[in-house]
């Protein structure tokens, strides 16, 4: 059970990605439009409509092993910890507050499995308060991984 990084942040988002458009249609009436790292689409957010952001934050790195003889010769083990974070845009209107929280719940139990090659914990809702008419929800869930190289 070991990945890097890359590998991580992929089976994060492949487990996002695909809860969104599996249950986003029942909470909120459609698939809303995701921010994803490092890609900027250059077209500013519908602020009538629900939108999400991904995003991930490696924490630390630590050394697991001090030989050099793991799985091949000169290989060690790392362990990587960190949090993934889920936003939730809603527009200020008097349905929006409980869809987006109902949305936030879904994450959150979402987030609580474990993955092939990642761990994740620790999952928890923070409500923000409402900016620019927009109500927002965070949902953030701790991930730890191995890697070895």
């Amino acid at each position: 059970m070991t990945t890097n990084l890359s590998g991580a942040i992929d089976e994060i988002a492949t487990l996002f990605n695909s809860n969104v458009l599996s249950n986003s249609t029942a909470i909120i009436g459609y698939v809303p439009e995701i921010e994803w790292p490092g890609i900027d689409t250059g077209v500013c957010k519908d602020g009538s409509k629900f939108w999400l952001k991904f995003s991930t934050n490696n924490v630390f790195t630590e050394q697991e092993t001090l030989c050099e003889n793991i799985v091949i010769n000169g290989s060690r083990r790392y362990n990587s910890q960190g949090f993934v974070s889920f936003q939730i845009f809603a527009p200020k209107r008097k349905d929006s507050y409980q869809k987006a929280l109902s949305f936030s719940q879904m994450l959150q139990i979402v987030f609580r499995k474990s993955l092939p090659n990642v761990i994740l914990r620790n999952s928890r809702i923070v409500e923000l308060p409402p900016e620019n008419g927009i109500v927002r929800f965070n949902v953030f869930a701790d991930y730890e991984f191995d890697e070895i190289n």
